[in-house]
């Protein structure tokens, strides 16, 4: 079924229409009519399905809401109930960090913190970040209509690698390094009653990696430094991969949370 990010979501039985770009795309792109069904999110974990009731308007779309967010179809999000999940990401050159925003929203990570790390190729213009984080919102939204989860993952502005040590003792965070002594696994994370983090937060480095000083600093600031149970990644491939990782533990604690309930 077709997802829609909307602004909010009125009662059921309440018809809203569409802004232009969204009713351009599901009248246009999708080619949608009267009496087709859309799901739609609010961003905020609230989902409804709608019907369209007008495409005389290829740009003001109306929708009649059908159904309420108990009943609208829709899995969860990966890993809702665990602890929220951070990646900071070092900026990569060119459109490779957009891929990766789009990827790891897919996967249903929580917040996205662009970092500038030393090593980092692309150093945007200050003048220059708010368009650059309007597009990764933009990207955000289109990759969580596609993806089908109810929550918008929020995009931090950009930071200095200084500026997220050192981490309080119940955030587990992790720095992914191929030159790391230990693996990252089960080890990290303990699911049993009480142990669960406040928070996870993962680190993936820019192309050039951290920089020996970087790993100095953020191992004497509470971080972990793990490398991957993988061979040396790129980049952009890491940080997938290290989004899978932290995914699939914080899915190991939530089960054990339900089992326990």
């Amino acid at each position: 079924m077709k997802q829609l990010v909307v602004e909010g979501i009125p009662g059921p039985g309440e018809q809203f229409s569409l802004d232009r770009a969204q009713s351009h795309y599901l009248a246009r792109v999708r080619r949608v009519h009267a009496g087709d069904e859309v799901l739609c999110t609010d961003g905020n974990g609230g989902r409804v399905a709608a019907t369209v009731v007008s495409t005389v308007n290829p740009e003001a779309v109306t929708l009649r809401v059908v159904s309420d967010a108990r009943t609208a179809p829709g899995a969860p999000d990966a890993g809702s109930d665990g602890p929220p999940v951070t990646m900071y990401l070092s900026l990569l050159k060119g459109k490779k960090f957009d891929t990766v925003v789009r990827q790891v929203t897919e996967l249903g990570v929580d917040r996205i913190v662009p970092v500038v790390t030393h090593h980092c190729v692309s150093r945007p213009d200050p003048r220059d970040l708010n368009r650059k984080r309007e597009r990764w919102q933009e990207i955000v939204r289109g990759a969580t209509q596609q993806s089908g989860r109810s929550r918008l993952p929020e995009v931090g502005e950009p930071r200095s690698l200084s500026d997220i040590v050192p981490v309080s003792p119940d955030i587990l965070a992790v720095a992914f390094h191929e030159s790391a002594h230990e693996t990252f696994g089960g080890a990290d994370v303990s699911v049993s009653d009480g142990d669960a983090p406040r928070a996870v937060w993962a680190l993936i480095g820019p192309e050039g990696g951290l920089a020996p000083g970087e790993i100095e600093s953020l191992d004497g600031s509470g971080w972990r430094i793990r490398r991957m149970p993988v061979p040396v990644l790129r980049a952009e491939t890491a940080a997938i991969a290290a989004a899978t990782l932290v995914q699939s533990l914080r899915s190991a604690y939530t089960a054990h949370s339900a089992k326990a309930r």
